[in-house]
């Protein structure tokens, strides 16, 4: 657990702008007050609990300081909470900072606190509107996936009335956006609630409207502090505990699809970075799994791959090897973590398909000018020497059992030092001593995620593990390095950037047929407009590559979608078996390789209803290469259905208001278009993809 140790917690304001009581947010002595304006959207009387081993701590009153910008209070158990409320910016955004001190003589045990609506006069206003609440509207990356392993669902829509039912958001394995807003449709207003950090909790958010309310909104709202796979913290007399600050902006007039964009810049400002660019904002990465290879990994075919993209496409600069490079056992091909044990040198290399070992062909991959990369998982197989030798290493549940992904599949426990101490080694080699640039971790989030499991050291969460294991992986990594998260798939967890640069928000491509193409893009909306280069961490939708057997259009529409989302350029199969007209294709959507920007969705009926959106678009900042090329935007048009469609759009809905050159990605030609509806005809599982110019 990390503290610091203080004297005393003074009730002086914090320095800095004072907050009377006409502005958006204040303490009050029954709990914390935030409102919109006049119209009174908002809520009132919040204030926080506690749970310790003696029970739970509501706060009905607090202290208050002069300024209302600080709130203490203290309990019979020795406890003292200080919360300051600080201003951060001018668009309505506050932090609420928190603070807990054991001011008492013997340890005490947090093991929850939460922020809601706790109190009799506490409630949420909605301001105007229906008296039923139907403006209401709330919106969170988990209304589209869930993710608590074998359980992996999509649903849909992202933006939602409130619920009627009780409905708990962000404790899922998934990396979850760690922010929830709420909106009311009627008067444009709307809050967020978020975490600025994330070094031992994440936010779970649970709430359930009431059914009968003219203004108060909900029935239970509550923010809670969760400590993944942690039994609590133990505040030693005299130390203070200090909890993800609250994140909270109040505003009008602005949709959901850019409703976080002050958050995420705000967290980009404090988030500590890597020590270099992201190199998949400007380079491409061959993956060989998909479209065709999978566990068929060997150096006598991928060698051939690799010459044929040395020479033809330079974009490409790393080269990872997936899954299935030791030797097949007889009931699995797979590279689980085990097979390194007990000394990773000595990891069983299949000589028939690697000749000259793993490390003899990274050096013919570098010799070639290509970047080596390795696919690895923390999963281990049962039963395995590993488990026989140290039983004591692995990830328990509360009751002792092995935590299991199915009925053979286990995990390490990383508060055990000798299980960090083996993941160490064994990256030491196989990342280091075999000359790895680039790694793709998979399966490794229910490590660290699941609420399954019980650590041995309870003094820490699956947070504070998450942030060892990856300061492990980049330690045995260049600082150019780079580090793609697979499963499970992301859904644009911004915290996870200062070790990772990219993530999978998709499911598999597998061989690129419709029905993959559908389902590796359901979830994928929200997060599209987050951008890369403002998170630090760019989204990957897996390979793009070309199957013989799939319709033109079809693969024209997976390249379509894989250049409009502004994610890392990942391709896969064997490259060198392409048609001419192919390789065309796969050059130019490579010579584009500037990723990261920000892809909105004009059509706003997509976040309230089937998220697979009909046209999205990228605006190129001035000074990117792209804008520098003189192209001020891509705008791009699917049709997911399998009758033809006609798309329309308001070219002053994506900012502009004059005549504009649009030319053809794919075939080059061009046409004007004027500033207002325009209509794109496709036939079904079409696409098509629009450069925009300055007339």
């Amino acid at each position: 657990m990390q503290t610091e140790t203080l004297p005393t917690l003074s009730t002086t304001p914090r320095t800095g702008e004072s907050l009377p009581d006409t502005v958006l947010g204040r303490f009050s002595e029954a709990g914390i007050s935030a409102n919109c304006g006049p119209d009174g959207f908002g809520f009132e009387g919040y204030s926080l609990s506690l749970t310790t081993e003696s029970g739970e701590w509501t706060i009905p009153h607090w202290t208050m300081a002069p300024s209302h910008q600080r709130g203490t209070a203290r309990n019979d158990m020795a406890l003292q909470i200080a919360l300051d409320w600080v201003k951060l910016g001018k668009n309505g955004q506050y932090r609420i900072d928190l603070s807990i001190l054991n001011e008492g003589s013997f340890p005490r045990l947090l093991k929850g606190i939460k922020f809601g609506q706790f109190g009799d006069q506490a409630r949420f206003r909605q301001g105007p509107g229906h008296v039923l609440g139907w403006g209401m509207r709330y919106a969170h990356t988990g209304n589209l996936r869930t993710e608590r392993y074998p359980f992996c669902a999509a649903d849909y829509p992202y933006l939602r009335q409130l619920p009627p039912e009780k409905r708990i958001l962000g404790d899922t394995e998934d990396q979850p956006f760690p922010a929830l807003f709420l909106g009311n449709a009627i008067s444009k207003e709307y809050l967020v609630f978020a975490f600025t950090r994330q070094e031992r909790a994440v936010p779970v958010f649970e709430f359930q409207r009431r059914n009968h309310f003219s203004e108060a909104v909900f029935e239970t709202f509550e923010i809670r502090w969760h400590f993944p796979q942690s039994g609590g913290y133990t505040l030693k007399p005299g130390e203070t505990f200090t909890p993800e600050s609250l994140y909270i902006q109040i505003g009008k007039d602005r949709e959901v699809d850019s409703a976080f964009e002050d958050y995420l810049d705000y967290i980009a400002e404090i988030t500590p970075g890597k020590d270099t660019e992201n190199p998949v904002f400007t380079n491409a990465l061959h993956c060989t799994w998909n479209y065709g290879v999978f566990d068929d990994q060997k150096e006598e075919t991928l060698i051939d791959t690799a010459r044929f993209i040395a020479k033809n496409l330079p974009e490409i600069r790393f080269f990872l090897i997936d899954d299935g490079y030791l030797e097949h056992e007889e009931k699995s091909t797979r590279v689980h973590l085990n097979r390194f044990y007990p000394d990773p040198e000595n990891a069983r290399v299949c000589p028939d398909s690697w000749p000259t070992g793993i490390r003899g062909f990274t050096d013919k991959l570098r010799n070639l000018g290509l970047r080596p990369g390795l696919w690895w998982t923390p999963m281990i197989q049962l039963p395995c020497r590993l488990h026989d030798d140290h039983p004591e290493w692995f990830l328990r549940k509360a009751n002792g059992k092995l935590f299991l992904i199915g009925e053979k599949l286990a995990y390490l426990d990383y508060s055990h030092p000798e299980a960090l101490a083996f993941l160490d080694r064994t990256l030491a080699h196989i990342q280091g001593e075999w000359g790895i640039d680039a790694v793709k971790i998979d399966f490794w989030s229910q490590n660290f995620e699941t609420n399954q499991a019980r650590l041995q050291n309870s003094d820490c969460s699956g947070i504070d593990l998450r942030r060892k294991f990856f300061e492990t992986v980049r330690k045995h990594l260049p600082k150019d390095g780079v580090v793609m998260s697979c499963i499970a798939m992301g859904m644009g967890n911004p915290f996870l950037s200062e070790f990772v640069d990219t993530y999978r928000c998709s499911m598999d491509i597998h061989e690129g047929y419709w029905e993959d193409q559908v389902n590796n893009c359901n979830w994928m909306l929200p997060i599209l407009g987050f951008g890369g280069r403002r998170t630090g961490i760019l989204l990957n939708t897996d390979s793009i590559g070309f199957n013989p057997k799939i319709p033109e259009n079809e693969t024209n529409f997976r390249l379509t979608w894989a250049y409009i989302t502004m994610g890392l350029i990942e391709t896969g199969g064997r490259l060198e078996d392409l048609s001419p007209e192919d390789l065309s294709a796969l050059r130019k959507l490579l010579r584009r390789c500037d990723r990261g920007y920000p892809t909105r969705c004009p059509d706003l009926r997509a976040y309230s209803g089937d998220p697979h959106p009909e046209s999205l678009y990228v605006t190129f900042p001035p000074g990117s290469p792209t804008a520098q090329s003189g192209i001020r935007q891509s705008i791009a048009f699917f049709n997911w259905h399998d009758h033809p469609r006609a798309i329309s759009i308001d070219l002053r809905a994506i900012g502009q208001n004059e005549p504009v050159i649009a030319k053809d990605f794919w075939n080059g030609a061009t046409e004007t278009w004027n500033p207002n509806f325009i209509t794109v005809k496709l036939d079904p599982h079409c696409a098509r993809l629009f450069d925009i110019y300055k007339q």
